[in-house]
């Protein structure tokens, strides 16, 4: 599906698609918008009653189902997840603090494709100076009110993607780790560090390196199948290998943590 809350999705049909939700209790529903400031007024306005006036709800009604006990009305849902795309510490810093004022049963992050360095937790000064930091990740610091309860972490794939530093995704899994977050690796995309990979490619152009900043420096010299990582300067040799060879492997482990994995 695409984006739920684009401009040009209706609230009807907004209205629609909850109460199919609400009347499938059994299903979990994973809601990502690039979208939050919508996300937010629709929940906030939110009316049960419209809700079960929908055609959804009405034919369930005329198939012998009584709405009165089969549509959930507990809110938020239990079985609805809502989470926002972020791709960089401006997206991040944009989309977060809506996404943690929305009211739902967990609230999660898809960084993919991961195009620089997040600090979700406030304690880097070197990667956001100027900016005032947020601890998105621990309400007790009394910066927010909810918290976040699922990160997932991905690179990008397709024609023309770009890599992702391993460094930018250390750093997310740490992040989540102090604050007992469960963090999902999913992907490296098309580019992998080569230093990461069990056994050198048969497909190893083009490459490059690509330094603790995001700045990105194409083949210079012949290949020798010697480049790895310097790190002392956080430099990696990435390698363009494909989506599926290149894995989900971080630091030759697989993360693949979920919402109450952690309790």
């Amino acid at each position: 599906m695409s984006d739920l809350f684009h401009e040009h999705v209706p609230d009807e049909f907004l209205d629609r698609v909850i109460a199919v939700m609400a009347l499938t209790p059994r299903h979990s529903y994973q809601v990502l918008t690039k979208r939050p400031e919508r996300m937010r007024a629709y929940f906030a306005a939110f009316d049960w009653n419209r809700t079960a006036l929908s055609p959804e709800a009405a034919q369930w009604h005329s198939r012998g189902g009584d709405p009165e006990k089969t549509l959930v009305h507990e809110w938020p849902l239990p079985n609805v997840w809502l989470g926002v795309s972020v791709e960089n510490q401006e997206t991040a810093d944009e989309r977060i603090p809506l996404l943690l004022q929305t009211p739902t049963a967990v609230r999660f992050l898809s960084i993919e494709p991961m195009l620089g360095f997040i600090d979700l937790d406030g304690r880097s000064d070197l990667h956001r100076p100027g900016v005032q930091h947020w601890d998105y990740l621990n309400p007790a610091t009394g910066h927010v009110e909810n918290t976040i309860d699922w990160i997932i972490v991905g690179g990008e794939s397709g024609p023309g993607a770009r890599p992702m530093h391993p460094n930018w995704a250390l750093s997310i899994r740490d992040q989540c780790q102090a604050a007992g977050i469960p963090f999902f690796f999913k992907q490296w995309g098309n580019w992998v560090p080569k230093i990461f990979l069990p056994h050198s490619p048969k497909y190893i152009k083009p490459w490059g390196t690509l330094d603790n900043t995001g700045n990105w420096f194409p083949e210079t010299t012949p290949w020798n199948g010697q480049q790895g990582s310097d790190s002392e300067t956080g430099e990696y040799v990435m390698v363009n290998v494909g989506k599926q060879a290149a894995g989900h492997l971080l630091d030759g482990k697989t993360y693949h943590a979920f919402p109450g994995d952690m309790a």
